[in-house]
Order: structure tokens, then sequence, then C-alpha cells
């Protein structure tokens, strides 16, 4: 048919044999590995599924505590009326020095009295 002398026929045929060995050879790995990645994918879809209920459920904790924090805090505003009825500091007598102290940090001066002298009884 293909007029093939002998060798040729012989390298033919291994031709034919490994092409047809390897087609099926990767028709199993590929439905092999189709296969696996199915499950892979299942198994990962498991996974995911599993640490999502897992984040709800913190999730859902958080937001309890909050809710109860939420509901321990109360603010509670009262007036308070202040009466004064009379100067805790009506009958204080200063010195000159004091008074001048007194009076230059009120007008925001530096004070021009030194302290080295020994206060007089």
């Amino acid at each position: 048919m293909f007029n093939l002398i002998g060798w040729q026929a012989k390298l033919a045929e291994w031709l034919i044999v490994l092409a047809v060995v390897g087609g099926v050879g990767y028709y199993i790995y590929h439905n092999g590995y189709g296969e696996a990645m199915q499950e892979v994918a299942i198994a990962q879809g498991i996974a995911d599924k599993k640490q999502q209920d897992k984040y709800n459920l913190v999730a859902q904790e958080l937001e309890d505590t909050k809710k109860k924090r939420q509901e321990n805090v109360r603010t509670i505003t009262k007036t308070v009326e202040k009466i004064i009825d009379r100067p805790v500091y009506r009958n204080v007598c200063l010195e000159p020095d004091g008074l001048h102290v007194i009076n230059s940090a009120i007008k925001g001066e530096p004070s021009a009295v030194t302290n080295d002298a020994l206060p007089t009884p």
C-alpha cells in the first residue's frame, strides 16, 4: 500500500504505537488532572465555607459585646447650683513685696523682687 521496505515499516509501526500510547497517556493524565482539580476546588470551597462561618461567628460575638457595652454606658447630667456665701480669702494680709509679685504675675510681667533675703518675722 505504501511500498515501505522492512526498516521503514518497522519505524512506521513504532511511531504509530508511540503516538497511540502518548495519546492514551495524555488522555488519562488530562482526565485525572481535571478530576484532581475538581476535588481540590471542592475541598477549597468547604474550607472557605468553614472559615467564613468562623469569621461570621467572631463578628457576631463582637457585635454582641459592643451592644452590651453600649447598654452599660449612660450619660447622667446634673446641674449643681454653686452658692458662695462667704469668700475664703477675705482676711489675707500680704506684704508689699508679695502684693507686687502677685500684681506682676497678673499683668504677665517678670517679678522684680529677689528671693535672696530671708523673710523677717
